[in-house]
């Protein structure tokens, strides 16, 4: 199968006397797939096609800080971002070994209709036993496409050794958006040590600059901000990949969006 178009003859269904049904024709523009047959039951050739969009988003998981020794809750939205039901595998992993359990499960497998979404709830138990931080892996698979796998993966910091979150520790934190890929509405988050001014801009592949989200003082602590796939003057950019660069008090940190239409 190739992504160019492919040249159907009825003569050539009409001589086999099988032109009800064959699909002859299958073009993919990246996560799309289109199917064309051929049906001469009306008394011509007509085409019929039939487009199927595989596509699937994972939010809420993302860099954060945790307390040590306390139990933390990461709930994980995983939808159907395509156009029909399909079934989807899952899996939850981290490297310091903190996962105690999951709600439905650590590992599993779901039906998913168009659009709908799957909550999966994990519970850690951070300790410095292991490590000083840990790297959440959310693995979702496709059982109809052997050896396929897309992973979305988290930092998670131990700050503090009491029950409750101290004071906001200093470091600079430039967040993965959520969700990654997006359809116009990804979510930055990023944090300060102290108060400083922070630029955040959109970068196209080619190095343009599309959109400036902030300019301006920020204070310590977590902050977050949208971008809903617009440039500066408010026009849709097209499907691609993009940088999002945060330039705050001689430090630059870049996160790459892909935005899909």
């Amino acid at each position: 199968m190739g992504d160019a178009p492919s040249y159907w003859s009825t003569a050539v269904c009409q001589s086999n006397g099988n032109n009800q049904g064959d699909y002859e024709h299958m073009v993919a523009d990246g996560n799309r797939v289109v199917l064309g047959l051929t049906d001469s039951r009306f008394g011509d050739p007509d085409v019929f096609v039939d487009v199927s969009v595989f596509a699937a988003g994972v939010a809420g998981l993302h860099d954060a800080f945790v307390a040590q020794n306390v139990d933390t809750s990461v709930t994980i939205h995983f939808s159907n971002d395509g156009n029909f039901a399909r079934q989807f595998g899952w899996r939850i992993e981290d490297g310091a070994g903190w996962l105690t359990g999951a709600t439905p499960g650590l590992t599993g497998s779901s039906t998913l209709a168009a659009a709908e979404t799957l909550l999966v709830t994990a519970t850690l138990h951070p300790t410095r036993t292991a490590s000083d931080s840990s790297i959440v892996r959310f693995i979702h698979s496709d059982p109809t496409i052997p050896g396929r796998e897309d992973t979305t993966a988290a930092v998670m910091r131990i700050h503090g050794s009491t029950t409750a979150v101290g004071p906001w520790p200093a470091l600079w934190l430039f967040a993965p958006a959520a969700p990654n890929p997006n359809h116009g509405n990804a979510t930055l988050t990023f944090g300060l040590p102290r108060a400083a001014r922070v630029r955040l801009e959109v970068f196209a592949a080619n190095g343009a600059r599309v959109r400036t989200l902030s300019d301006a003082i920020a204070e310590a602590g977590p902050h977050e901000l949208d971008w809903d796939g617009r440039d500066d003057r408010g026009r849709p950019v097209p499907t691609g990949s993009y940088v999002v660069r945060l330039s705050s008090a001689g430090r630059n940190l870049t996160q790459r969006v892909v935005l899909l239409r």
